[in-house]
């Protein structure tokens, strides 16, 4: 459109080079404060909360309009609102905790189980089944970041199936042995000081030891085992990792 125009109130000339018009209203927009505004609520609920406070985002907004030039705008809006009071009230607030997305619950099991972990087809489409699908979304705003959308009845069955089959090796991701759950350990083996020592790894000191009584309470195992050959018992630490990981200390960050 060659011919003048006014877009938020400001005038432009007629005529203008090729692209100079696009470029002006996207400069307008990335400086408009309702972009701020919008912007720094969706950054607030991806790192918050999913009702994240309003003083947050309007001082996030703040930082974002006070440094639109500046070539680190966004990791300035960032460190204010992880530095902020209000980061950190929702931190310790359970009913504020963000429930992890598939592909974080799938990388933070692995990780903290220092797991062998090859990428598969198989758990791609797992993750696609518990509401992450990866390059899939059809919609350009990506996934919803709230709990409603990741937490229904059909993918928490799925949320569920995720550590199961990671330390089970059902997608071949990799075969969890003895070795990678005795890593730093010395024989013999007792079960029980293994399942504290990755429980607290996944769960943190706080939660590991409630969890790790519910579950000895639930699969009457014993209170101490030493663990030898036999591969039922090894079946039985795998699945008590898994139940770990299927908890809700862990399923949330």
């Amino acid at each position: 459109d060659p011919y003048q125009k006014r877009i938020l109130a400001q005038e432009f000339d007629p005529f203008a080079s090729p692209m100079s018009d696009g470029k002006r209203v996207l400069s307008m927009l990335s400086d408009h404060p309702g972009t701020a505004q919008h912007l720094c609520e969706k950054i607030c609920r991806r790192f918050v909360s999913d009702t994240p406070p309003p003083s947050l985002v309007q001082s996030a907004a703040k930082v974002w309009l006070n440094n639109l030039k500046h070539p680190q705008q966004i990791a300035l809006v960032l460190r204010h609102i992880v530095t902020s009071s209000q980061f950190n009230s929702a931190l310790n607030d359970p009913a504020q905790k963000k429930l992890k997305r598939p592909l974080e619950l799938v990388m933070s099991f692995v990780r903290k189980l220092d797991l062998p972990f090859v990428p598969t087809m198989g758990l791609i489409t797992e993750l696609s089944n518990a509401g992450h699908r990866l390059y899939f979304w059809p919609a350009p705003d990506g996934h919803p970041d709230d709990i409603g959308y990741w937490l229904t009845s059909h993918t928490l069955r799925k949320r569920w199936t995720l550590p199961m089959g990671l330390i089970e090796n059902w997608w071949g991701t990799g075969f969890v042995g003895p070795d990678q759950i005795t890593a730093g350990f010395k024989a013999p083996f007792e079960e029980s000081l293994l399942l504290k020592h990755h429980a607290q790894s996944l769960l943190g000191q706080a939660d590991a030891i409630p969890v790790l009584r519910t579950l000895q309470q639930a699969l009457k195992t014993p209170d101490k085992r030493w663990l030898g050959a036999a591969n039922d018992e090894w079946a039985s630490v795998r699945r008590h990792l898994a139940y770990l990981g299927m908890s809700p200390a862990f399923q949330y960050r």
